[in-house]
């Protein structure tokens, strides 16, 4: 990975974006939110040399173009309708905000992705399911197909379709920390048949939470 236009001692000032490599999952006409995810504590762990202790991320269109990541400053940030995702990144007692926006250019890469295959192992209970951390998947790809699939099972009065658009996540970053480890989604909350929160666990300690929103043109996570 080549080092990223920033230096470690000015992080507070943006310099240059960071130009994403994204391509598109099965059928998904738009990158998937987990892909970005990955992107983003890449950036993160080359700018500071270690994962963030916290991650919170919102995703606000559907990006179906390539991307460009930006460290935020007071000058000439984009209006929020430049923003396809935000990322806040704590580490200590020191926050820093990460963008995505579009840069337009195609998507010309395609792979496969069976998540089927992903949840092969999984096992759901009546609000929740659970399954070892699969080595040949990446933890946020395992967490957010687990997540759709419980929805399916629970929300089972909602029609629209779910999209993931918030997450949240506190000392389990790195992915070392999923390793073998037991992974478990629970249903917690639905908000108007619009909204839901999940938890998340491993090895049975709270990590965080997820959130996906219904919506009714057909796009689903």
């Amino acid at each position: 990975m080549d080092k990223y236009p920033y230096s470690n001692e000015d992080t507070n000032m943006v310099t240059h974006g960071v130009p994403a490599n994204f391509g598109f999952k099965g059928n998904y006409n738009y990158v998937q939110g987990g892909d970005i995810y990955l992107e983003a504590i890449g950036i993160a762990r080359e700018l500071w040399g270690r994962y963030p202790d916290e991650v919170m991320c919102t995703f606000h269109n559907l990006l179906k173009s390539q991307g460009i990541f930006r460290l935020r400053s007071g000058e000439k940030e984009p209006s929020s309708e430049d923003i396809y995702a935000r990322f806040i990144f704590r580490l200590g007692e020191s926050k820093y905000e990460l963008v995505l926006n579009t840069t337009n250019q195609p998507i010309s890469i395609t792979r496969p992705y069976d998540e089927e295959e992903v949840l092969r192992f999984s096992e759901i209970t009546t609000r929740s399911i659970r399954m070892i951390v699969r080595s040949d998947y990446n933890y946020i790809e395992q967490i957010i197909a687990m997540t759709k699939r419980l929805h399916h099972v629970v929300y089972t009065d909602v029609h629209d379709k779910w999209l993931f658009t918030k997450l949240h996540i506190k000392d389990r970053i790195d992915p070392e920390d999923y390793r073998e480890s037991a992974l478990e989604i629970r249903a917690e909350r639905k908000l108007q048949n619009i909204l839901s929160q999940c938890s998340i666990f491993v090895n049975d300690w709270p990590v965080g939470h997820i959130f996906y929103s219904a919506i009714s043109d057909g796009r689903q996570s």
